[in-house]
């Protein structure tokens, strides 16, 4: 079929070709005329020039001749002469030429006359003058008949020889491409396309082949589609919900097997029922369902709607419904779809759920009590946690900080503004490990206690800035008690309780003037030395001192002079006693010396340094010069007593001893007699 509005697009391919072939052989033809008549015209116009050259200079030899002989009648000659040589005119103009001029050769000229066609030509004749004729040119028309006449006769003969080419040519090409366009119209009817055509390596090959591959391309995709629509068609009979076609007037078109299971009616049914509206729905609910089947036609889809229909056996069943308009792919309206899908479950469920709302509803108002209750307990808590001199850290499972109060920060130098939660354990020991004095210990304490799970026992540890701190942590476990949620730690600065505590134990052991160890610390002292010395089987000395004349000095210069000389001595002894032997003050005037692993050798060794230094205190009261004397009493355990309170008497016993014995002496306790020695 041609293409209308050109009648060469529309035409058969051999006729276009015929055409397209004729018209370039006659462009060509005439191209060949054109440029065979110019060179034709430029070869006759040279040869009529170099022919009215020569007759004209014929004509001028003859003028030359009769000059001489007829002046008076030359011009008639040369009138007739020229006649004679065919030229359409000539005249002489008369001139004087020297002996030069007859030596010089005649310039002559000629020039072609476009107009008249003539050729013009002007020789000078020596001694006569100047010659011009006019001859006209007779090769031109001749040779251009003939020469159009010659190409005519060759383009008929060419045009004759295209024509029969052509003819077998387009009768080759028509036969393959009718195969082609056979084809091309069997893909176009949806038929199936003969598969068998010729193919050759060349342009009618290549589209045979691009067609074959087309056909076999369309025969795959048409059976795609029809399996594809078979398979549309059971998955549309057999889904769950229900959907329909309507055409654009609302009349039911298809509608799937689901309205069976849903209501009770046969596909059939549906299609053939004068009103769907009365069938399924109730009244009450017709009009919103046309309002939305106009709003889908107008393509406004809208949100899903919601209504009961109506079953075969009088029951009703809550239903979503949605419709949606149809259209091809040329955008022509084809109808309205109706999807539908059963909710009755759901509904029942909303129901429910209402009910479980209102349920919620109290149970949230009182949750809410509940929880702006413990909000505020909390906050109760937190402050209380903050005012507590007792550091508070609360880490969870995975021993991440959830809480740690201000002591926390204090005792372990962090600002209180920095908020520590989310920060693993071993990050926190890692920025407090230079406060600690022994880290190593603290870290082994730290991985033991979380092996336990229950309280660990408080343990004590020293910061390298002198304070002492205490810890203990316990597990906390859930509201149900039946798993842990995380590990409190308790964290406290004793270092004033220690030191009051160390104040308080000097104050009852210590003497509060000279600063030694008092009575009961001796006492206690006696017992623990005695009992190692037991167990070891070694030794231990007593030595106890009285002062000579201390009573008069109190009574004359005064308690202040007392207490200076009980301090001195104190001092001037307390040098002499070494790191092994402790020195007490048991009494008003009355001194002991306690020295483990001492025989009766070092105790008498010790009784003479401590002698030598009391003879070197001196004391000066009112101007007066004093000194003191003392005497001392020494006993041995195990050579003179079996327990240390019997080493206390006996060395109390040998301390009077040498006071008797005329004091400012030592005095080793012996059974019945004493064995003094008087230094």
């Amino acid at each position: 079929m041609g293409i209308p509005g050109h009648w060469f697009r529309g035409g058969a391919l051999r006729l276009r070709l015929a055409i397209l072939v004729v018209g370039i052989c006659a462009a060509l033809l005439v191209i060949v005329s054109i440029n065979e008549r110019a060179g034709l015209d430029q070869a006759n116009r040279s040869t009529d020039a170099l022919r009215a050259l020569q007759l004209s200079r014929t004509l001028a030899q003859s003028v030359a001749r009769e000059a001489p002989r007829d002046p008076a009648g030359l011009a008639q000659t040369l009138d007739e002469l020229a006649r004679g040589a065919g030229f359409a005119s000539a005249r002489l103009e008369a001139g004087n030429a020297g002996a030069d001029s007859e030596r010089r050769p005649p310039p002559d000229t000629c020039s072609f006359d476009e107009s008249h066609a003539h050729h013009l030509c002007t020789l000078d004749i020596p001694g006569v003058g100047k010659l011009y004729t006019r001859l006209a040119a007779v090769h031109g028309d001749a040779a251009r008949v003939l020469l159009l006449n010659r190409n005519l006769a060759a383009g008929a003969v060419l045009l004759l020889a295209f024509a029969l080419l052509l003819g077998a040519l387009g009768a080759w090409l028509q036969r393959e491409l009718g195969d082609l366009e056979r084809c091309v119209g069997a893909i176009r009817r949806g038929e199936s396309a003969d598969s068998n055509l010729v193919y050759r390596n060349d342009e009618v090959g290549g589209l045979a082949r691009a067609i074959n591959l087309m056909a076999q391309t369309l025969d795959e995709r048409v059976a795609a589609l029809s399996k594809s629509e078979r398979r549309f068609h059971a998955i549309a009979d057999y889904t769950y919900g229900i959907e329909a076609w309507f055409s654009q007037r609302g009349r039911l078109i298809w509608i799937n097997r689901s309205i069976e299971r849903v209501t009770g009616y046969s596909p059939l049914e549906c299609i053939l029922a004068d009103d769907l509206m009365a069938l399924f729905v109730l009244e009450r609910d017709r009009k919103r369902v046309l309002d939305a089947a106009m709003a889908a036609g107008q393509g406004k889809t809208g949100e899903n709607f919601e209504l009961r229909l109506q079953r075969r056996d009088g029951s009703s069943v809550w239903m979503a419904f949605n419709w949606q308009p149809i259209f091809d792919e040329t955008g022509e309206n084809l109808g309205l779809r109706l999807s539908a899908h059963e909710i009755q479950s759901r509904k029942e469920a909303e129901l429910k759920m209402a009910d479980s709302m209102a349920a919620l509803r109290r149970e949230k108002g009182l949750k809410d009590f509940y929880l702006t209750s413990s909000e505020e307990e909390r906050r109760r808590l937190e402050a209380l946690l903050d005012v507590m001199r007792i550091g508070v850290l609360f880490v969870d499972q995975e021993r991440r900080v959830q809480y740690s109060n201000r002591a926390f920060h204090r005792i372990w130098q962090i600002g209180h503004g920095e908020n520590l939660s989310g920060i693993d354990d071993a990050s926190l020991l890692d920025r407090t490990q230079a406060l600690r004095g022994d880290d190593l210990a603290y870290r082994a304490h730290i991985a033991a206690v979380m092996t336990t799970s229950g309280h660990s026992e408080p343990y004590e540890f020293t910061l390298s800035d002198g304070r002492i701190v205490t810890d203990m942590s316990a597990v906390v476990l859930s509201a149900a008690g039946d798993h842990a949620i995380g590990r409190v730690w308790i964290f406290e600065d004793v270092t004033e309780e220690r030191r009051i505590a160390q104040r308080l134990v000097e104050l009852a052991e210590r003497d509060a003037l000279t600063g030694l160890l008092n009575r009961r610390r001796f006492e206690e002292e006696l017992h623990q030395r005695h009992g190692e010395a037991e167990r070891r089987g070694g030794a231990l000395g007593l030595m106890e001192i009285d002062l000579d004349g201390f009573k008069p000095i109190n009574d004359e210069f005064g308690h202040q002079a007392g207490d200076q000389v009980l301090i001195e001595f104190a001092a001037a002894i307390a040098r002499v006693v070494r790191k092994s032997e402790m020195f007490f003050r048991i009494g008003g005037d009355e001194f002991a010396i306690l020295a483990p692993d001492c025989g009766a050798e070092a105790m008498q060794a010790l009784a003479q340094r401590v002698l030598a230094r009391i003879d070197a205190l001196e004391f000066t009261f009112q101007g007066r010069s004093v000194r003191i004397s003392a005497s001392l009493g020494i006993a041995i355990y195990p050579q003179h007593a079996a327990d240390a309170e019997q080493l206390a008497q006996h060395a109390d016993a040998a301390m009077y001893a040498a006071k008797q014995g005329g004091k400012h002496r030592w005095s080793v306790w012996q059974v019945p007699a004493a064995n003094d020695h008087v230094i």
